[in-house]
């Protein structure tokens, strides 16, 4: 039985970009089903955002603007505590059923370190994986331990990652162009042009409210 997979596309989205919304949109058109994404309230791998939960919450809203290809869910972003994925996995387990198709997406660079996550090993016997390649961050480069986790759970085709709600692997290429949320920050901080690298209600919204400034 063919399993369509809820896709989660997590993030702190600091500020959403059109580099998040490209790779969404790509993940979409390979995946056939809407992309979900998972805004994080405090990540506990890196550093808190530089603005509040609710703020990257109403840009995701605005960058998503309604549409059918894409959801929001609450899950982290409504915490006040380190949104560790296991927990955030296991709590989002509790409302599915046990044999739904859920898929956890991880660029490349994050991948590299996930063998320094919380009980990283316990992630894939909840959810699958998507590795969209990043530049510069070989998937090869992971160390022996993670490499060996890995190597018999990725899969050639779409029809064997559909077959276990779970522990399966699948990489995708990224077609986006290279931007990232820190060089976004930066280009606003030096009254740089910054507007194209976001979509456009977002900029307007970063512009109205003074952020990153």
């Amino acid at each position: 039985m063919e399993l369509k997979p809820t896709i989660l596309f997590g993030g702190t989205f600091d500020p959403v970009h059109v580099g998040h919304i490209t790779i969404a949109n790509q993940l979409y058109n390979t995946f056939n089903t809407p992309i979900t994404f998972l805004p994080t309230g405090i990540p506990p791998y890196k550093a808190k955002p530089t603005i509040s939960s609710e703020v990257r919450l109403t840009m995701l809203k605005l960058a998503i603007n309604g549409s059918n290809c894409f959801n929001i869910d609450y899950t982290e972003i409504k915490n006040d505590k380190f949104c560790y994925s296991y927990k955030t996995l296991t709590e989002i387990r509790k409302k599915v059923a046990i044999n739904t198709h859920i898929s956890f997406v991880v660029g490349s660079d994050s991948l590299i370190s996930l063998d320094k996550w919380d009980n990283w090993k316990s992630l894939f016997g909840l959810t699958n994986f998507i590795i969209v390649k990043r530049p510069k961050y070989d998937i090869n480069s992971v160390k022996k331990e993670l490499k060996n986790e890995l190597q018999d759970r990725i899969n050639k085709s779409l029809q064997e990652f559909y077959q276990a709600p779970y522990g399966n692997v699948f990489i995708v290429d990224n077609n986006s162009i290279d931007v990232s949320s820190t060089q976004i920050r930066q280009y606003i901080k030096k009254h740089l042009a910054f507007e194209h690298l976001v979509p456009k209600k977002v900029a307007q919204y970063i512009k109205k409210n003074k952020l990153y400034i």
